[in-house]
């Protein structure tokens, strides 16, 4: 496989549920192009997940999730910057990430009857006819808080950018496993929560279906080889 001579998009995302290969694709592609460690960002979640002393019990604060968007914002912006007046011999790639800033708003969404169900636990409320809308509520409450939030706000033009590519991973039943922080089993509704909320938010996307098992066939499709 041959690297294009000038390849598109210089920022690359890979984002989409747990066990459906993004670190692979990414370990792949940064080796393929002999990415540095400096424009190469990885998974920062598990990083502040061990550093504040949580687990996948509290997957449903909203507080984790926005310190994970602050932190993989952080990283994006110092690339960015490190990067800003170099000229791309590394095949054109100026950021590859591992995941994106939107993630944390997806399991904030996806978490969100979670935390309701544990809310009305709680209180000692039924599940009435009055549950559904409290839910749909609560997740536009959660997912519009880190939305709004100044470090996502930061970033979203970057992520509107002609300049960023983003490519959503789709699950592959037999791929999937318990990573020791996400449940199996969520993938699917998280893989359709992605798809929504990079609508809402007017972010393109490029789909890896779950039929593109060849990894080199993924590596083609993402640095548009035109071997392809």
């Amino acid at each position: 496989m041959t690297t294009p001579s000038n390849p598109k998009p210089r920022r690359i995302y890979l984002i989409g549920p747990a066990s459906v290969g993004k670190t692979t694709l990414c370990n792949v592609i940064a080796n393929h192009l002999s990415l540095p460690p400096s424009v190469h960002v990885a998974e920062v979640a598990r990083d502040v997940i061990r550093a504040r002393g949580w687990t996948r019990e509290d997957i449903g604060l909203l507080e984790m999730q926005q310190a994970i968007l602050d932190a993989h914002a952080e990283k994006e912006r110092q690339v960015i910057e490190r990067t800003a007046t170099e000229n791309f011999e590394r095949g054109g790639i100026q950021l590859l990430c591992d995941r994106s800033a939107v993630d944390p708003i997806v399991y904030a969404v996806l978490t969100s009857s979670r935390v309701a169900d544990a809310d009305a636990t709680g209180s000692g409320s039924g599940s009435g006819s009055g549950s559904s809308s409290t839910g749909t509520s609560l997740e536009n409450a959660r997912r519009d808080s880190l939305i709004q939030s100044p470090s996502f706000q930061a970033i979203l033009p970057m992520y509107l950018s002609p300049l960023s590519s983003f490519y959503l991973l789709e699950p592959v039943e037999s791929w999937l496993k318990d990573d020791g922080f996400r449940y199996v089993g969520e993938q699917l509704e998280s893989f359709e929560i992605f798809k929504r909320v990079l609508g809402e938010l007017g972010i393109v996307y490029r789909l890896i279906g779950k039929d593109m098992l060849d990894l080199d066939e993924r590596i083609r499709f993402v640095l548009n080889d035109p071997d392809e």
